[in-house]
Order: structure tokens, then C-alpha cells, then sequence
């Protein structure tokens, strides 16, 4: 596989993982607001989000900010912006508040920032062990 191949599998993944994160966060936000379930077209829905988070996350890797917490807040309001217009067009507001969804938002790139961290310093250990075999 090349690397164009590994990049659209590793992107699919993210998408999947955040897809999951999201419906993990939204399951206990809907028994906090004694929900009853989900409806299976919002698993849809919060899967194209995802992938439309993803693309976000990739035109924040493109653009060159100095100021990490910039960075941050940049990121943070583009995808609350997805999710907004998300809530908006699949009727989400009608059935959550938008602070929570906003706070839902929050949440949920924490958690996606700490795994992207984690896995980027699986990838920094694999490597330096690879290079002290070498040496």
C-alpha cells in the first residue's frame, strides 16, 4: 500500500475513532437528560460530521500558527461551527440545548487531542527504540 493509501486508511480510522468518541459522549449526555436512545440515523450523522472534523484537522496541520493556544481556539470554533451547522441542518438543537452541545464539542476534542498525543508518542518511543537497535 502506498502512502496515499495509508494516509486515506489512517484518516478513515480517525473518523471511525471520533465517530465512536461522539456516541460514547452523546449516550451519557442523553441518560443525563433521561433519553431513552439513539436513533440510528445519528450514528449517520455524527460519522459525516466526523469526517467533515477530520478534514478541519487537516487544514489546522496546513496552516502555520506560532501561538499553540491560538491554534487551539482556532480549532475549537471551526469544528463548533461544524457542529452547529450539523445541529442545525439534522434538527440536533431541537433536542439538546446548544451550551451542551457546545460543551460536547469540548469534550470531545480533549478526548481526540489526547489520543492523537498518545499515539504520537507511541510512534516517537517505536522510533527512538528503533534507532538505539541501529546504534
Amino acid at each position: 500500500m502506498g502512502r496515499k493509501g495509508l494516509l486515506i486508511k489512517q484518516f478513515l480510522n480517525n473518523a471511525f475513532v471520533t465517530t465512536a468518541i461522539v456516541l460514547i459522549v452523546l449516550s451519557v449526555v442523553a441518560l443525563w437528560y433521561d433519553g431513552t436512545m439513539i436513533c440510528i440515523s445519528t450514528i449517520f450523522e455524527t460519522l459525516l460530521l466526523s469526517v467533515v472534523c477530520e478534514v478541519i484537522k487537516h487544514m489546522m496541520y496546513k496552516i502555520d500558527i506560532t501561538n499553540i493556544y491560538l491554534g487551539i481556539l482556532l480549532h475549537y470554533l471551526l469544528v463548533l461551527a461544524a457542529v452547529l451547522i450539523f445541529g442545525y441542518a439534522f434538527n440536533w438543537v431541537n433536542q439538546l440545548p446548544v451550551y451542551v452541545l457546545a460543551g460536547m464539542c469540548g469534550v470531545v476534542l480533549i478526548l481526540c487531542c489526547y489520543l492523537d498525543i498518545s499515539r504520537v508518542k507511541a510512534d516517537i518511543d517505536e522510533i527512538n527504540g528503533l534507532c538505539e537497535k541501529r546504534v
